[in-house]
């Protein structure tokens, strides 16, 4: 099994990944800050996403494969 201090992305590739505590604060800050990057905004909408990703990962963890359209739906959210 995938440990904790892999990159979210490897964390997905596993099929029976299912650890609550295997997605920490530093991989979801990574992940935005990679797409956020990628997407070209701000800082403010950065600093809300990264928040509101990590609240969604941890309430919906066993759907973390929903990633995309978590990271989609909190970017819609942070940049009203």
């Amino acid at each position: 099994m995938k440990s904790a201090k892999e990159p979210l992305d490897r964390v997905l590739e596993d099929p029976n990944f299912a650890c609550t505590a295997c997605v920490t604060g530093p991989q979801v800050f990574a992940y935005v800050n990679h797409r956020a990057m990628a997407d070209k905004l701000n800082g403010k909408v950065k600093t809300c996403l990264y928040h509101s990703l990590e609240k969604t990962l941890n309430d919906n963890i066993h759907d973390i494969r929903e990633l995309d359209r978590f990271y989609k739906e909190s970017v819609a959210t942070c940049a009203k």
